[in-house]
């Protein structure tokens, strides 16, 4: 994809940035990288979605679960993001929480907002869905209109 002016600030630093976090180590490695290569003032959201295919099969499983399994997984992660960015007392990043389909939810965040880049990690995970159908930040990389930094 080429930089224009339309993504990217004049300068090509970005000044919006989203990060998805799913708490996992390639999603941590995502964020510090996102930290480390922002300019002063530039603004981080760091989103995390509550897979809606998870929370169906939570609920098609007959697993006995006290209260919505989907508030319930959007409070945890509200939670962990507060706490994520009151221990590492980061400026400048809003947390985020919506609900559906992850790579979906991620690239309509980053238009909705106009934000300027996508930092996002990847798992590496090997298994047959993600073979044959890709994981999200692939699916991410294949959808956004705007640029896509995928961390391993």
């Amino acid at each position: 994809m080429t930089e224009s002016s339309e993504t990217t600030p004049a300068g090509g630093a970005p000044e919006a940035i989203l990060v998805a976090m799913d708490f996992s180590e390639a999603a941590m490695r995502a964020l510090d990288t996102a930290l480390a290569w922002r300019q002063p003032g530039a603004e981080i959201t760091l989103l995390s979605v509550v897979d809606l295919h998870f929370v169906q099969d939570v609920r098609g499983s007959g697993l006995a679960v006290a209260g919505d399994p989907a508030e319930k997984l959007a409070a945890d992660a509200t939670n962990r993001l507060a706490t994520l960015i009151s221990d590492r007392g980061l400026a400048n990043v809003q947390p985020m929480v919506v609900h559906g389909i992850p790579f979906v939810e991620i690239v309509k965040v980053a238009v909705d907002l106009d934000l300027d880049l996508i930092v996002i990690g990847r798992s590496g995970r090997a298994d047959v869905e993600h073979v044959l159908f890709g994981g999200t930040a692939e699916k991410v990389l294949r959808a956004a209109n705007r640029p896509v930094l995928c961390i391993p």
